[in-house]
């Protein structure tokens, strides 16, 4: 959907937050807080509560349902309800189900704010990925926002996006000054982080000299996987041993998976794994990766750059403003998203940069060392209370 109107400027429409850690709570001001929806494929949300509980803050994650939340103790009981995900509650089969869906969760929150409740929404998308009505959706996430006492998201730039893409001028003054930057955690504690090199190409049937491309993460159209088999195979020989593409991630649907697996097995030197890659797993794949890719069609802010970073790796990525201002510069090989060829060449220069590439993905790891789940959670409790 077109921007009709341009967003404001970063200092004028996004707060930044730059809480240095969590302090414990005064015991008057404990807060009930309710993480909707519960997600247990990704660390994030147990990551973000963790420090929040150990301040003395109670943290409960709701059900995907908007009728379940009706009968869902923790939030009448609650002080906040920061909604991460919303899809769930907003949308469904056709657009009379959005509507029907909507109505109840959008009622739900307006009766827990008029009874005291703070309601928070974090960004983390602007639209549901697979683009599944998105005027209606558009139109019920301006709803949220409404509803919402605070809009997080995770930079400035992602500040900008939101702004424009909901046309927050037409809510006034108000509306802009809901946005709060808070920066997304690394998860360098979140993983384990012993395996070397050698281990993980020979667990993984890699060459140990085989200059070596990874995508990991859920496999879904926008994700631009296809584009990326595509492009690894036109690439011209780049050293001997050939060089490697890892794919490995969950695929959304059978129609995905025959359609990566068709194109991986008739693409040499690309393995292809159709399943969802657990903790304990993920340092095998990273480790033995020279570079990350994350081809993204269209995203406004992506953790597995996060993760990837916490790994001390590089990543290939689209330019857009959104993804390049998530880590250091060094971490990040961008392509030009708008270039049918780009991503191709920014597979090449990589393995040309095959020496440089440790020392880049070291520094940015250093970077996003800073800025962990404490640092996030102390900002986002500061939020909370930020009138708009």
């Amino acid at each position: 959907m077109a921007m009709a109107e341009a967003a404001p400027q970063p200092d004028e429409a996004v707060s930044a937050a730059t809480t240095p850690g969590v302090s414990p709570a005064p015991a008057g001001k404990r807060l009930r807080i309710v993480f909707l929806p519960r997600v247990v494929t990704n660390p994030y949300l147990p990551s973000l509560a963790a420090p929040m509980e150990r301040a003395g803050h109670e943290v409960a994650m709701g059900p995907g349902g908007p009728l379940l939340l009706w009968r869902f103790g923790p939030i009448w009981r609650c002080d906040v309800v920061h909604v991460h995900w919303p899809q769930q509650y907003l949308m469904g089969r056709g657009w009379l189900a959005a509507l029907a869906k909507s109505a109840v969760f959008l009622s739900l929150l307006w009766l827990l704010r008029l009874r005291g409740a703070r309601i928070a929404w974090t960004a983390h998308n602007l639209t549901n990925h697979e683009a599944v009505y998105p005027r209606t959706q558009w139109l019920l996430t301006r709803k949220l926002i409404a509803a919402s006492h605070v809009v997080l998201v995770h930079s400035q730039a992602c500040g900008d996006a939101v702004a424009g893409y909901f046309k927050l001028r037409r809510l006034g003054k108000r509306g802009q000054s809901k946005l709060r930057a808070v920066p997304h955690a690394h998860y360098i504690a979140d993983y384990p982080h012993s395996v070397g090199r050698g281990e993980a190409r020979e667990r993984l049937g890699v060459p140990a000299d085989a200059f070596t491309y990874l995508f990991v993460g859920a496999l879904r159209g926008y994700k631009g996987v296809s584009e990326l088999i595509e492009a690894f195979g036109k690439l011209e020989a780049l050293g001997d041993p050939a060089p490697r593409l890892l794919i490995a991630g969950k695929a959304r649907d059978d129609a995905t998976d025959r359609t990566l697996r068709q194109l991986a097995d008739h693409t040499p030197g690309v393995s292809y794994t159709n399943a969802f890659v657990e903790a304990d797993q993920m340092q095998f794949y990273m480790a033995a990766a020279d570079v990350v890719v994350l081809p993204y069609r269209k995203i406004l802010t992506s953790g597995t750059l996060l993760l990837s970073a916490s790994f001390g790796k590089v990543t290939i990525v689209p330019d857009a403003p959104t993804l390049l201002d998530t880590v250091d510069p060094q971490a990040v090989l961008p392509f030009d998203r708008h270039d049918p060829g780009a991503l191709e060449a920014a597979l090449a220069q990589a393995a040309t940069l095959r020496d440089e590439l440790p020392a880049r993905g070291d520094a940015g790891r250093r970077a996003a060392a800073r800025w962990g789940w404490d640092e996030m959670a102390a900002a986002t409790l500061e939020a909370y209370g930020a009138d708009a």
